[in-house]
C-alpha cells in the first residue's frame, strides 16, 4: 500500500492563493448575477446591457502561467474539485417549471487548432459530459458548422444555467508563430518569438463573455501564450482582475 502515498497532496502557497482567487470569482459573480433579480433575467434573454448592468459590476478574470509540466492544470483541477458538486440540481427554481441544473464550473483544453468551431465543439462536449444534457447533440452531429453561431448557442445555455466559472487551459493554442518573412522584419534586438492569433473571433468572444455576459474566466497556459493573450486584449487588466498566478517547477516539487 506504499504507493497510496502518491494520493497525498500538499498544496503550495501559490495553489492556496489560486483557490482563493477561484472561490472569490465564483461567489462574487453570483452576487451580481442574482437569480431573483429581473436584471439577471434581462441579461439571459439578451436585452441590451445598458438596461440591466449594475454600475460597478466587474468582469472577473484570472490567469495561471507556467511552463509545460509545471502542474498548472493539476493545481486548477484540484482547486475546482474541492467544491462538493460541479452540477447542482435545483428541483424548484425561480421562473423554471422543471427546476434547474446549476453548473458551478466547467474546464476544457483549448483545441490545438485554435479555431472557433473546434472551441465551441469542445465546450458543448464538456457540457454534455458534466450535465448529461443532449441539448447540443444536433449541432455536434451537423455536417456544416458555424463557429460564432455555435459559441453563441453554448453561451446562451451556459448563462441560463448560471455557469459559475469557465476554465480555458492551453491558452497558447489560440496563437501560432508568425510567418518567417514577418519575423525577419522585426527589430534585430528582439529575439523573442512573435505569436499571431489563429482566429480573431475566439479572442473577441472571450472579451464578450466576461464584459457583456458576466461569466468569470480562468485561463492557463505557457508564459508565451499568456503574454500573447494579454497583449492582444483591448484591456489586459480584465484577465487578471482576480489575480495572476505563476506555477513553477519549485511548486511542483513541493507537492
Amino acid at each position: 500500500m506504499l504507493l497510496r502515498l502518491r494520493d497525498l497532496h500538499l498544496p503550495s502557497a501559490e495553489e492556496l492563493c489560486l483557490h482563493e482567487s477561484i472561490d472569490l470569482m465564483i461567489r462574487q459573480n453570483y452576487r451580481y448575477m442574482d437569480p431573483a433579480s429581473s436584471r439577471t433575467w434581462s441579461l439571459i434573454s439578451g436585452e441590451p446591457a445598458q438596461q440591466w448592468k449594475r454600475p460597478g459590476s466587474p468582469a472577473f478574470g484570472a490567469a495561471v502561467e507556467g511552463v509545460s509540466g509545471a502542474g498548472k492544470s493539476e493545481a486548477i483541477l484540484r482547486c475546482l474539485s474541492t467544491y462538493p458538486q460541479q452540477v447542482i440540481q435545483h428541483k424548484s427554481f425561480l421562473k423554471m417549471a422543471n427546476g434547474l441544473q446549476q453548473v458551478t464550473w466547467l474546464s476544457i483544453d483549448v483545441p490545438a487548432s485554435g479555431r472557433a468551431t473546434d472551441l465551441a465543439a469542445a465546450l458543448m462536449t464538456a457540457w454534455k459530459k458534466a450535465t448529461g444534457s443532449t441539448r447540443f447533440d444536433r449541432t455536434l452531429a451537423g455536417a456544416w458548422r458555424n463557429g460564432p453561431q455555435m459559441l453563441e448557442e453554448w453561451r446562451q445555455v451556459a448563462s441560463s444555467h448560471f455557469l459559475g466559472l469557465l476554465h480555458l487551459d492551453e491558452i497558447q493554442n489560440f496563437f501560432k508563430l508568425s510567418t518567417l518573412d514577418r519575423r525577419r522584419k522585426r527589430k534585430s534586438g528582439d529575439d523573442s518569438p512573435e505569436l499571431s492569433i489563429v482566429e480573431d473571433q475566439c479572442i473577441k468572444w472571450i472579451l464578450t463573455l466576461m464584459n457583456t455576459w458576466q461569466i468569470p474566466l480562468l485561463v492557463s497556459g505557457t508564459p508565451d501564450g499568456i503574454s500573447a493573450l494579454t497583449k492582444r486584449l483591448s484591456n489586459a487588466e480584465r484577465i487578471v482582475t482576480s489575480e495572476s498566478h505563476r506555477v513553477s517547477w519549485r511548486h511542483q516539487l513541493l507537492r
